[in-house]
């Protein structure tokens, strides 16, 4: 959930307002909302965390689990378990991991309070545990960087690894805020498992035995700017080799050794996403980057293609104009596409130069100006995507601009969808042709201060999401996996997983008259309106869940609303 965002949802309604399903008040002024793997609604405020049902019954509240950010709240897909990994206290930082019951709120178990700080909680479901990483200083243990494994039922002591001393897994700011800031590891991917080893990328890279304990190995990455979230690519296993970026190149390692088997050496910038086809290894870089305090771009913006096997660079392009979005594969035609402010490219991943084999300009056939909108009750304020991986949200913009880089593509077969705050337009790869695009009146604010006022969420942030943002396929099979749960959660989980049969692909954007700011939807496989939610607020604050087709709007703060299409 982020302010000023639009997402790329799915609902099944045509040329319609939600309903209000439902309105729910909420026992202190939220802050963020984020939806469970069973489709209900976590919300967190300044001091209270509160679970609320897909029916809107609050399902329990507590006063003594505050200060978090989304980050560190996590439920288990397939487990009641709800992870909440917090700072107990700054002065001096004490951390502790405590494990709730997603049902009721009781607490099952929690680990010692540790003078240290808490930097992140990773559960691993199949295994039955979760590994707590945290700087800890306690009697009779050598102060340092530490892994602790606990059992994901009785919270029983598993093993505890020392990796380095404090401060040697690579931190940035908490989105949690305060006035003395805490730090942790939301600025880095996700951790890899692959058979029994745990790979933590936390500006090194950590090999641990997931049986033992045991750290088999550690390799140094250099980072571009350790200032910068986001900014590493997650790793890729393939047969036993492990991918891995950092600064100006590209790593590959054996993975039960960690030895090194070659390195590429790119352009100086940020590579926040790594993909494989093939023999193939597609790396993009620069971006805008999070330092905790403001948006920064990193160029050059482009694109880089190494060989899997031998390391060799096929090729690189970096010349993508002011901005730069996600990557995304065509694997059929084996393409890659890329957006920049004022084109869609292809490249045949394959081709010995850089060149793209397709430049598309981007065009908008239908237009929203400032009559159509009028007419719609709608005013001239953009919303933001979602969606777009780290790094690729924004390209670099002088203040008073106010046009429109991509921030996002998204491939579906042959069809690529290019999204920017309010444009959106469909192209295809291989009859190359755009069959419908859409033009937003511009917005009257600056879109760099939008960011900068937090306008952004990653996919590294909500990938903490887990099940809220999973394919409907995987999340039906974490839903067939589970025969503990509490008949609640059984339920909440069957009904949104019957759902995702009969969903669409949409864009929101927010759009804002005199009056209010409205949601309005629009349908990605036509570029037709197919309904619109109002808010009242300047700064709108919702999330939405996207197998439910239900957009959850925290009016004023105060209030859930969920609307439901």
């Amino acid at each position: 959930m982020s302010r000023l965002i639009a997402f790329l949802v799915s609902f099944s309604c045509a040329w319609a307002t939600a309903d209000e399903a439902w309105r729910t008040e909420l026992p202190q002024e939220a802050e963020w909302s984020r939806v469970t793997w069973t489709g209900s609604l976590m919300v967190g405020g300044k001091d209270t965390l509160t679970h609320i049902n897909s029916d809107g019954a609050v399902l329990w509240s507590r006063d003594d689990l505050g200060r978090l950010a989304p980050f560190n709240v996590q439920t288990v897909p397939g487990s009641d378990a709800l992870l909440v990994n917090r700072l107990v206290s700054k002065i001096p930082p004490r951390s502790q991991l405590t494990v709730v019951a997603q049902s009721s709120g009781e607490t099952l178990w929690a680990t010692d309070e540790v003078i240290g700080s808490n930097l992140g909680a990773y559960p691993i479901l199949d295994r039955g545990m979760v590994v707590f990483a945290r700087d800890a200083s306690q009697a009779g243990q050598q102060a340092g960087a530490y892994l602790l494994a606990l059992d994901l039922a009785s919270g029983e002591v598993k093993w505890e690894t020392r990796i380095g001393k404090v401060g040697s897994l690579q931190v940035h700011v908490s989105d949690a805020g305060g006035f003395i800031p805490a730090t942790d590891l939301s600025g880095h991917p996700q951790p890899v498992i692959q058979g029994d080893t745990f790979l933590l990328q936390a500006g090194n890279l950590y090999a641990v035995d997931l049986t033992t304990g045991e750290l088999k190995w550690e390799f140094k990455l250099k980072a571009h700017n350790p200032a910068l979230k986001n900014a590493f690519a997650r790793p890729i296993v393939h047969d036993g080799t492990i991918y891995a970026t950092g600064a100006r190149e590209v790593v590959a390692l054996d993975l039960a050794t960690g030895a090194e088997q070659w390195t590429a050496k790119v352009s100086n910038a940020p590579m926040p996403e790594m993909r494989r086809m093939g023999d193939s290894i597609v790396v993009r870089y620069g971006g805008v980057f999070s330092n905790g305090k403001q948006m920064v771009a990193q160029k050059p913006f482009g694109l880089a293609v190494v060989d899997a096997s031998a390391g060799a660079l096929r090729w690189e392009w970096k010349k993508a104009k002011d901005s730069i979005t996600n990557l995304g594969l065509v694997a059929d035609s084996g393409m890659a596409v890329v957006a920049d402010k004022s084109r869609l490219y292809a490249f045949d991943i394959n081709g010995r130069r850089g060149n793209p084999a397709i430049t598309e300009k981007l065009e908008f056939k239908r237009k929203m100006g400032n009559a159509e909108l009028a007419a719609k009750g709608l005013g001239a304020v953009g919303g933001l995507m979602s969606g777009g991986l780290a790094g690729g949200l924004r390209g670099a913009m002088a203040g008073g601009d106010r046009s429109d880089p991509p921030i996002d593509v998204t491939v579906e077969g042959s069809d690529v969808i290019v999204r920017g705050e309010y444009h959106v337009m469909a192209f295809n790869v291989d009859s190359k042709a755009s069959p419908w695009s859409i033009q937003f009146a511009p917005p009257g604010v600056n879109s760099l201060a939008l960011l900068a006022a937090g306008a952004v969420t990653t996919a590294a942030s909500v990938g903490g999401a887990q099940g809220a943002w999973a394919s409907p396929s995987q999340q039906r099979r974490w839903s067939e996996s589970v025969t503990d749960l509490s008949g609640s959660l059984q339920d909440m989980a069957a009904r949104r997983f019957s759902s995702s049969e009969r969903t669409q692909n949409v864009a929101f954007f927010l759009t804002k008259d005199k009056k209010e700011m409205q949601l309005i939807g629009i349908d990605l496989t036509s570029g037709e309106e197919v309904g619109t939610v109002a808010m009242t607020e300047k700064s709108p604050l919702f999330t939405v869940d996207p197998v439910t087709n239900t957009v959850f709007h925290l009016e004023a703060g105060k209030a859930v609303v969920a609307h439901s299409y």
